[in-house]
């Protein structure tokens, strides 16, 4: 049901991905008929324009949920998404809306304004809201946001949605998808520990290598945010690639696979 698209060194520790597993990059526009990917080597166009991506999610279900911010099966919520100019130009008046093309999530606050951006500008978008089906199955579900704006000419933005069933949080160990993926600067992972214990989290190359133990340390019960910021236990950045992120808790343990892409 999902599949790959870009291109890689033959030994694949280094490459450029478009789609992976299914899931879009920050900057990249839905795939379609008729339509064709250049790679190339070319300079970009030096033409100044404004280009949004999605640097950080969270969802707020502390009213209508257990308040773990893992998205569950039943389960009302809002997004706060922090916007990245980086582009050229400003980004003025910017209006966000969110869509969903699958059933599992309803959408029933959709519209939001940013502020002005100047290029290299963060910002915060919040209130788009969202009804989780009852029953709803441990799955990941893309969103789109639609950008309009003075300037501004880009295609829809996707935000994956990993949705755990509602026991999940409150049973066992729980290690959300990266956010964004693929990433450049930071990843950001939201972690759940049903009871006190020890939390371990390691990132390992393809290789099984271990990269950075970016966590070891007691924590409590309750939701966590781990990230990773793309260095080696020496603090130097690392090669672009597949990474593998594990946390190990309380005798459990859970592995997500992140790509960076510098």
């Amino acid at each position: 049901d999902s599949c790959t698209v870009g291109i890689e060194h033959p030994q694949q520790y280094d490459g450029i991905e478009y789609l992976y597993n299914g899931r879009y990059g920050a900057s990249a526009a839905p795939l379609a008929d008729s339509l064709a990917i250049l790679f190339t080597t070319a300079p970009p166009e030096s033409v100044a324009f404004a280009w949004l991506v999605v640097k950080d999610a969270a969802f707020d279900d502390g009213e209508g949920g257990n308040g773990d911010g893992v998205p569950s099966a039943g389960e009302t919520g809002s997004f706060v998404l922090t916007f990245e100019n980086r582009g050229t130009a400003d980004a003025v008046g910017v209006d966000v809306t969110l869509s969903s093309p699958d059933s599992l999530i309803d959408v029933t606050q959709a519209a939001a304004a940013l502020p002005d951006l100047a290029p290299g500008a963060e910002t915060q978008a919040e209130g788009l809201q969202v009804n989780i089906a009852s029953g709803a199955p441990d799955s990941l579900v893309t969103l789109w946001l639609a950008l309009e704006g003075e300037g501004l000419s880009q295609t829809p933005v996707p935000l994956d949605v990993d949705i755990r069933p509602p026991t999940a949080a409150a049973t066992r160990l729980a290690l959300s998808q990266g956010r964004p993926n693929p990433f450049s600067d930071d990843a950001r992972f939201s972690l759940t520990l049903p009871t006190a214990a020890r939390l371990t989290v390691r990132v390992y190359d393809v290789a099984g290598r271990l990269v950075q133990t970016a966590e070891d340390a007691p924590r409590s019960a309750g939701r966590h945010e781990i990230v990773w910021d793309g260095r080696d236990g020496a603090g130097n950045r690392v090669a672009s690639g597949v990474y593998f992120v594990r946390a190990t808790a309380g005798g459990e343990s859970e592995t997500r696979k992140i790509v960076l892409l510098k």
